[in-house]
């Protein structure tokens, strides 16, 4: 039986995927940290998996023995493991074994999941005539429906705004179109800064998924130091 942590569950066994389900398989790569990659189920064992990456242009550097955690999204949540690559079999494209471990989580997406971390952002305040005006910031918190920004930048409300937003190293997502829904704190202080609130109005399902990913593993490390994760 599943034991709940809030809106994770611990679930005995190995996840319940099988061939041309999609993942995603993080690699570990000493001094660069964890790197993403899609991958597809190519078959399946007793205790596990053998997967292709699906892009050739950015293919994942592995060795055997090299650590992996491993998502895959069902319905309205994740499947999370940590896994461990087990052979190599081929190079272009890279199709690799990878064990399947004694237990897996299942992480509850939330619609509005929120945690408070700081990330930097790149924005563009969209108006009439396709003119824009070029702003930067940085994040009060991280939701599944929207961010705190903190910028210099006067905005008003219901201006529409595209971003780019700095998850981790190497890791970005582009929202296409986000609407300013509020002023959560006029600017205070000598250098002007203020905090608004924006709603995503146009983000594409594999990049709402990113958002979600990065608040787990937020929620996760504060966990991990016996904290409040909050989550909506």
């Amino acid at each position: 039986m599943s034991r709940p942590i809030s809106d994770i569950e611990v679930i005995p066994g190995p996840p319940r995927v099988a061939p041309d389900d999609h993942l995603q398989a993080a690699v570990h790569r000493r001094g660069k940290g964890w790197q993403k990659h899609p991958v597809v189920v190519v078959a399946r064992a007793r205790n596990s998996l053998e997967l292709e990456a699906v892009l050739r242009e950015q293919p994942p550097e592995l060795h055997p023995g090299a650590h992996l955690r491993c998502t895959c999204r069902v319905n309205e949540a994740f499947l999370y493991w940590s896994s461990t690559a087990v052979e190599v079999l081929a190079v272009t494209p890279v199709r690799f074994v990878a064990s399947l471990p004694p237990q897996h989580y299942r992480i509850q997406r939330r619609r509005f999941a929120r945690v408070q971390l700081s990330l930097p952002v790149t924005f563009e305040v969209l108006g009439p005539d396709e003119a824009t005006t070029a702003g930067q910031g940085v994040t009060a918190d991280l939701g599944g429906g929207g961010i705190s920004l903190t910028t210099t930048t006067e905005l008003l409300p219901g201006q529409m705004v595209r971003m780019t937003v700095l998850l981790g190293p190497d890791r970005s997502v582009e929202v296409e179109e986000a609407r300013v829904v509020r002023i959560a704190r006029p600017a205070g202080d000598s250098a002007g800064v203020s905090c608004y609130g924006l709603h995503f109005t146009k983000l594409p399902g594999v990049i709402g998924d990113l958002i979600y990913q990065r608040i787990f593993e937020e929620q996760a490390r504060l966990r991990r130091l016996g904290l409040d994760p909050g989550g909506g």
